[in-house]
């Protein structure tokens, strides 16, 4: 069996002309762009980088046109709301949730180049594990988690006289937290006399705000106001009120059909993931106060109790036990939010409490070997690859290898998935039919876990089956075998065969999971030959046939966990 792979590139680039020229036809039934789910596009994009080894970019093969569409697209896509702050403390989160102001607090002492990292902090300022040099926050900036820091301006007011903290209303930091009446019957600096002459609360705010009316030339203050700016007449402040920190999460929807559908763990990483793949990670594109709320809406949806994370707002205010999918989904949206504020030397790590994840993840682990979705439930394939990914991102965050400590988990799971293989391809759980996305999940579980393919399978086979099941005419891959390939009917009916004809269809799913897989089987063999140091047989006591093997090396290496090239995982 041969492997066209210009034929599927044009499959990929066929479907991002009908879908974004309207030409697809069952386009009629809706709007231009707003039924284009984020999977889908991920799922077309990585195909494409994923069948040229030497494109560095898509900028390649579409057009900046297209790019500048699909981004479009995808941050239409980006919701933001509003949490307030009673429920974050009913779920007992105000430690971990960054509110406002800690945001442009992490945003500043990005600016500065800070030299090391501290922990995600709380809204009330606690902090936890600050190196010694950073105990007071980066240089020139305060304490992360507090109000803003003080500057050097702030501890000046007018005429020269120091400002003791607690009534200069041009200074943000004096207002924020305190009573207003207390610091006016305090304040020497704020143009309202703290005599015994009893004032009504009005009229102290009256008499302030004149007082600062009146001044001119007054140096800056935190809030970053010039003394131009300054000499203006400031709006009394409600006397008794405080003012209050705002919180938001970010995430992104399937599509941009907002009244239908609400933003989720699965869409944000996919829509994460479209990002890198077009190469718009830059502060522009997408600033770093976005990822730092996305970071907020991943862990509202963290169940501290069970240790497992909901798929979204409305969803977390229900009963649920997990599910796996979430769970390896929330885990790779911080893994790629940790990366991109690591490119951007923003000093913060983001919180996530690895063992108590890694606990229910292992609660789900069945008698047989498998993963299951929730725990009690059947094993299944995509849920074992979802956990086994999982704890592999919780070793990668510093909790310590839950795989290769125990070498008895590791066995289990290895048997359970080569049970998965059958004379004609893989299936996903017991008792069912093979299909080509589980040769993905399967084999990807089995690489995760650092075995060598070869030594369990006859990859031969597994290769074999994969492209069978691809379209020779149109391009792209089916679920299961394509039997009638050169066009022909079978005028024989038989009634299974009937039955299973739309799995006969190519779908982008299968095909980009079909082609992952092809890529990761080859790479496995490379990675194993180069470490015998000898000729590794694959096909029996032959090698890769030389036609077949041209054309795999044009693969690229795909990241066993998030199926996208290696080189923009790190």
């Amino acid at each position: 069996m041969d492997l066209d792979l210009n034929l599927h590139e044009k499959y990929f680039l066929n479907t991002i002309r009908e879908k974004l020229g309207n030409k697809s036809p069952n386009s009629g039934v809706s709007s231009k762009y707003e039924s284009i789910f984020l999977s889908g596009i991920f799922w077309v994009l990585s195909g494409l980088t994923i069948v040229r080894k030497n494109r560095k970019s898509l900028d390649e093969v579409l057009d900046r046109k297209v790019i500048d569409a699909l981004y479009s697209i995808v941050m239409h896509c980006l919701e933001k709301k509003k949490i307030k702050k009673k429920y974050i403390c009913k779920l007992k989160k105000e430690k971990h949730f960054l509110s406002n102001e800690d945001i442009d607090q992490i945003v500043g002492a990005s600016k500065s180049g800070p030299s090391g990292l501290y922990p995600v902090v709380c809204a009330r300022g606690e902090r936890s594990e600050l190196p010694a040099q950073w105990e007071n926050g980066p240089p020139g900036h305060g304490p992360i988690g507090g109000n803003l820091p003080p500057k050097e301006s702030d501890n000046v007011t007018n005429g020269g006289k120091p400002c003791d903290g607690l009534g200069c209303f041009n200074c943000v930091d004096c207002v924020d937290g305190v009573d207003c009446v207390d610091r006016l019957d305090r304040s020497n600096c704020g143009g309202a006399k703290g005599g015994g002459s009893k004032q009504t609360s009005d009229e102290k705010a009256v008499s302030a705000e004149e007082g600062n009316a009146k001044r001119a030339g007054t140096p800056e203050c935190a809030n970053g106001v010039d003394g131009g700016e300054s000499n203006r007449r400031v709006k009394p402040i409600s006397v008794g009120k405080k003012e209050r920190k705002k919180f938001h999460v970010r995430g992104f929807s399937p599509c941009s059909k907002s009244s239908l559908y609400e933003a989720n763990v699965i869409s944000t990483l996919s829509a994460i993931q479209v990002l890198f793949l077009l190469n718009k990670i830059s502060e522009e594109d997408i600033s770093t106060k976005m990822i730092l709320e996305m970071y907020n809406f991943v862990y509202f949806l963290f169940d501290e109790k069970k240790g497992f994370y909901h798929f979204s707002l409305s969803s977390a205010k229900l009963q649920f036990d997990g599910d796996m999918r979430f769970m390896f989904c929330a885990l790779s949206v911080l893994h790629f939010l940790s990366l991109l504020l690591r490119k951007r030397n923003v000093p913060i790590r983001l919180y996530n409490d690895d063992e108590r994840c890694a606990h229910w993840i292992l609660t789900c682990l069945n008698l047989d070997g498998g993963f299951s979705n929730t725990p009690g439930s059947e094993s299944h394939a995509g849920t074992t690859f979802c956990a086994i990914n999982s704890l592999n991102l919780l070793t990668v965050r510093g909790s310590g290898n839950y795989l290769s400590d125990s070498g008895l988990l590791r066995g289990k799971l290895i048997i359970w998935l080569c049970d998965r293989y059958d004379n004609l391809g893989i299936n996903g759980r017991v008792g069912k039919d093979h299909d080509v996305c589980y040769a993905w999940w399967v084999l990807g579980s089995l690489v995760a876990l650092k075995t060598n393919l070869t030594e369990l399978f006859n990859v031969h086979i597994l290769i074999t089956f994969i492209l069978k099941c691809q379209d020779k005419r149109k391009g792209g891959f089916s679920r299961t075998e394509i039997k009638n390939n050169n066009g022909g009917r079978n005028k024989l009916f038989n009634f299974y065969e009937g039955e299973n004809l739309s799995h006969q269809e190519a779908d982008l799913f299968h095909s980009f999971f079909a082609l992952c897989a092809l890529s990761l089987v080859y790479h496995n063999f490379c990675h194993y030959k180069k470490r015998s140091r000898r000729k590794f047989p694959l096909f029996g006591g032959d090698v890769i046939p030389q036609q077949l093997e041209s054309t795999l090396t044009q693969m690229v290496d795909v990241h066993v966990s998030f199926a996208m090239p290696v080189r923009m995982t790190c």
